[in-house]
């Protein structure tokens, strides 16, 4: 009698051995954070940040973050993902897992920005810190 083929039995699920965090917080609004966002860098320590010199020549994937006060949530990266918020944390589920980055925005030079922890992969699977995603509100120069 043979071993069947695929993933019918599998010695572990993914919640098993990866980071999931927990999206279950209620809602507790913030308005300093309500309105559309800009993506501007992305840097591995928000201190890493200089409204002078980009850190990141790269393309980045958000492009586009508008929160709402209903807490609802829109990531445009060239298509709009859809998800929640509540003070000081997104609120995401994917087929990856749930993820619940941290946000900050700080104002530097007069200036405000948003600061979102970016959890993929290497989060989840390599137990590594997340990186930032940063953020000019948009139409305020």
């Amino acid at each position: 009698m043979g071993i069947k083929a695929g993933r019918q039995n599998p010695l572990y699920k993914k919640h098993e051995i990866g980071k999931c965090d927990n999206i279950g917080l209620p809602f507790v609004n913030d308005a300093r954070v309500i309105g559309k966002w800009v993506a501007v860098d992305f840097v591995k320590e928000i201190d890493d940040f200089d409204p002078l010199q980009k850190s990141y020549d790269g393309v980045l994937v958000f492009q586009l973050a508008e929160f709402f006060p209903s807490g609802e949530l829109h990531w445009d990266t060239g298509h709009l993902l859809k998800a929640k918020w509540t003070k000081g944390t997104a609120l995401i589920t994917t087929g990856d897992g749930t993820f619940a980055p941290a946000y900050e925005i700080r104002t530097i030079n007069g200036k405000e920005y948003l600061f979102i922890q970016w959890k993929n992969g290497d989060y989840v699977w390599g137990k590594r810190n997340p990186c930032y995603y940063v953020f000019s509100r948009k139409g305020v120069n």
